[in-house]
């Protein structure tokens, strides 16, 4: 099990963002669920039904359980709840993973409350998380995912790829860089 990350603040909305624990797996799930709906016609076949088919089917519910419950327990990533009351209405994971161990930023993340700062507020621990190096992502092109992410330092790298997205169906993607920051502060973690 990991160490504690000794990081929570309380947002002026009264939304709490710390980590999260176990027991906040399933309502990611749904909070990426919901998220899914960003993508309705980024391409003419996903549409509003594909989406739906696809975030209803149990093996998307399964594999993004799986995958955050592994992230919440690993050294390797961090994952963030912007908690309102005993609500979840807030996500976001950064992990160490792939060729060379790239840092990742974006590995899935989604506000149901958009325009009260929630997304900024879990962005800003996880780039101060990796420290002053390369930080990459991915998003959706044509979504507001990628000036959010420009308004932190990404920048497209000119790499694309697509991820499959349900029963034959892809999802585009670009990927984004932000380059390493000498003045990044460190992330405290607890002993």
């Amino acid at each position: 099990m990991k160490e504690q990350i000794a990081y929570r603040k309380r947002l002026d909305n009264g939304v709490v963002i710390e980590e999260a624990i176990l027991e906040d797996a399933p309502a990611i799930v749904d909070l990426t669920a919901a998220g899914q709906q960003a993508y309705v016609n980024i391409k003419p076949d996903l549409t509003e039904e594909v989406i739906r088919q696809y975030v209803a089917s149990e093996a998307f519910r399964k594999r993004i359980l799986r995958k955050m419950r592994k992230a919440i327990k690993s050294r390797r990533a961090l994952v963030l709840v912007a908690r309102s009351g005993d609500e979840i209405v807030g996500f976001a994971k950064a992990e160490v993973k792939g060729f060379r161990k790239r840092r990742h930023l974006n590995s899935g993340n989604y506000v149901s409350r958009r325009g009260e700062g929630i997304g900024s507020e879990l962005t800003r621990p996880r780039i101060i998380w990796h420290g002053p190096v390369p930080i990459f992502l991915f998003v959706v092109p044509g979504t507001d995912a990628e000036g959010f992410h420009r308004s932190f330092g990404f920048e497209p790298t000119g790499v694309e790829t697509a991820v499959p997205y349900g029963e034959g169906h892809v999802l585009p993607l670009i990927e984004m860089k932000r380059a390493a920051q000498n003045k990044t502060p460190a992330f405290t973690q607890r002993k």
